[in-house]
């Protein structure tokens, strides 16, 4: 059974503008794929939390992020810009688990919130449920709109959350990162986008030390066309954390890496290229910023 919680949230900060770099990223991929993108988790409740605290906590993150409080707006050729509203209110869901098993069920709400699209327009890109249990939290599930937040912003709303007074609820200070509407306005300017011209012009010397042909050619076509490969080994996985530690960085380096030279010696074709999500969060106002920032890049 599903019951809801109205949630009411007020915040700092409206008004319509151009989506950033990151949220036309995003879309441009939703549009590709033909439906929505998803961060989402589910995790167990702690100890003695209530269902109050929940709406609560929604509430606080809600008026804390202007992100989460943006809907879409589409002009005559159905482009979209962002619209950040003040106020509003959210549905919490309350899911009792009857006689299931609560960590499963939370798992199929989860895989019901992804099962349908956002309605960008006029749904808030948060779903979130608690999953109960004789009317006390045993799970709480969130599923956010790709379009709000990347899978970093989850790190900056649990440091908001586990950083509130715990006596008023009241936020360990102002929100000091830049906002999407700052970013997209900040975007605008000459010297942003002379740095966008930069980097392409970057990008076209990296593309064009490329082969045309990366792979063999065949005869036949692949069904499906293309393939995933997993590899398990305990013996590269120590390799990595050795070599991490010795350079002073995390793994991620070590495994592009060692992935370039594989790829090389299979495909015989060097340099090789890889396509990443790349993180901007070293820039000044990126890091607790709740929205999305990685981007697409060659490599």
């Amino acid at each position: 059974m599903v019951n809801q919680i109205l949630v009411q949230f007020r915040g700092e900060g409206s008004g319509v503008g151009r989506l950033t770099w990151g949220q036309r990223g995003v879309w441009r991929s939703i549009m590709r794929q033909g439906s929505s993108q998803y961060v989402s988790g589910v995790v167990p409740a702690l100890p003695g939390v209530t269902v109050d605290f929940l709406a609560d906590s929604l509430g606080f993150l809600m008026g804390r992020h202007q992100s989460l409080r943006t809907l879409l707006v589409f002009d005559a050729d159905g482009d979209p810009r962002q619209q950040v509203f003040d106020s509003g209110e959210i549905a919490l869901d309350i899911v009792d688990t009857g006689d299931a098993d609560p960590a499963t069920v939370a798992e199929d709400v989860r895989t019901r919130y992804e099962s349908y699209d956002f309605d960008y327009a006029r749904e808030w890109p948060v779903r979130m449920a608690a999953v109960c249990r004789q009317g006390v939290p045993t799970h709480l599930v969130a599923v956010y709109n790709h379009l709000a937040i990347d899978a970093y912003s989850l790190l900056a709303l649990m440091d908001d959350l586990t950083a509130r007074d715990p006596r008023t609820g009241a936020a360990s200070g102002p929100v000091t990162a830049m906002q999407p509407l700052e970013q997209a306005a900040l975007q605008q300017t000459p010297a942003a986008q002379r740095q966008t011209e930069s980097a392409l012009r970057h990008w076209g010397r990296v593309l064009r030390t490329v082969a045309p042909e990366r792979f063999d050619r065949r005869d036949h076509d692949e069904d499906p066309r293309f393939w995933d490969l997993a590899y398990y080994s305990k013996a590269a996985d120590l390799a990595m954390r050795s070599i991490a530690a010795r350079l002073g960085t995390d793994t991620s380096p070590v495994l592009l890496a060692a992935y370039g030279v594989a790829m090389a010696n299979t495909i015989g074709r060097n340099p090789v290229v890889l396509q990443l999500a790349v993180s901007n969060r070293f820039r000044p106002g990126f890091a607790g910023a709740v929205c999305p920032i990685a981007q697409s890049s060659p490599c």
